[in-house]
């Protein structure tokens, strides 16, 4: 995880064969300015940063699931939770689910699991929209094969521009 670039996910280790479903995961970084004040002495991840490691694993999942002709952003949360605690240090696992795809919108239910605690989950509305350029398409494809270097479930799967 680089906070500071926004880069929440760390690895994205399985692909379901009919690419409905992801899981991916996250290191949560020992140190990092944000915890010296949320909170001081007590140092806890921010919910909202959660909800980008959920937004980000179901942005990877629309993309792979449209084939990479198309990029997701995040459009609305529904239903969030946040249950557990997660600090410093933890490795989180995102599990997403694609439920629905089309009019240009994809709907997922992602869970976020801390220790196999279930620390966080949402179904996540997102926006399919098209690369704004072609640089900007290579460069989503080069993160997400960079993330999936250890994706069991489908390792001859290669997007290209």
């Amino acid at each position: 995880m680089n906070i500071e670039k926004l880069l929440m996910l760390d690895e994205i280790t399985s692909v379901s064969d009919d690419r409905s479903s992801l899981t991916a995961y996250s290191a949560v970084p020992s140190t990092a300015p944000l915890f010296e004040e949320h909170f001081p002495d007590a140092p806890i991840f921010p919910g909202v940063l959660l909800t980008e490691v959920m937004a980000q694993a179901a942005g990877h999942l629309t993309m792979v699931n449209n084939n990479f002709e198309a990029m997701a952003i995040l459009a609305k949360i529904n239903k969030g939770k946040f249950i557990g605690i997660v600090q410093p240090g933890d490795k989180l696992r995102c599990e997403a689910i694609l439920t629905k795809c089309e009019r240009g919108f994809s709907l997922c239910d992602v869970r976020l699991f801390n220790n196999e605690q279930l620390c966080a989950s949402a179904e996540l509305r997102m926006k399919v929209l098209s690369f704004p350029t072609d640089n900007a398409k290579q460069l989503l494809i080069e993160r997400h094969n960079k993330l999936r270097q250890c994706l069991t479930s489908n390792p001859d799967i290669e997007y290209t521009v």
